[in-house]
């Protein structure tokens, strides 16, 4: 009878994992070159599509250049990731867009498992002596848990978000990243 259940729930959860990613995948040709709504749709909307999957997936999905980088690191200072952001505008960019109250398109990608990484290699990334498509072979072998992206202030955009409880947690999470940044 525990078998029963324990199966019945088993496939409950892959079937509600599977109800999550009903969206299908739109290039950005079919945005207009709108990078930003490219990103609500596919990395905000479909965000769960890419559970269980590659950062070489994310990558190939992105259709636009990696302009930076960065690991996200147990807290601490350690050899394990706990996941990666990447961007596709430059720092100055990010900054100049966050600035100008604009969501700068990262996608922050959690993994299943730490992921052991060189710490000199990732400063190597981070600082330009190593190209970023090192991360796709650091991380060739790791799977996606979560991944996220911010939701951009401007109201055009967050009519697309999918859902009003999905769009008030990216606000939620914005805010709390404001405050970090102004501190």
């Amino acid at each position: 009878m525990k078998k029963i259940i324990l199966i019945t729930i088993m496939l409950l959860g892959i079937t509600s994992v599977k109800a999550q990613c009903n969206l299908p995948y739109k290039d950005l040709k079919a945005f207009n070159n709108d990078t930003t709504a490219f990103f609500v749709h596919n990395f905000i909307n479909r965000a769960d599509c890419y559970k269980g999957k590659t950062l070489h997936d994310v990558v190939k999905d992105m259709q636009l250049p990696i302009k930076w980088g960065q690991s996200i690191l147990k807290a601490g200072i350690t050899n394990y990731s706990l996941g990666v952001k990447i961007g596709v505008n430059t720092n100055d960019e990010s900054l100049r867009l966050i600035n100008n109250n604009k969501t700068d398109n990262t996608i922050y990608i959690y993994w299943e498992n730490e992921v052991y990484i060189d710490l000199q290699h990732e400063a190597d990334i981070i600082y330009g002596k190593k190209p970023y498509t090192d991360y796709l072979d650091i991380y060739k072998n790791a799977k996606i848990k979560k991944l996220k992206a911010l939701a951009p202030k401007e109201e055009k955009y967050l009519e697309q978000v999918k859902s009003a409880e999905k769009r008030n947690e990216f606000i939620r999470q914005q805010k709390l990243i404001e405050e970090v940044i102004n501190r």
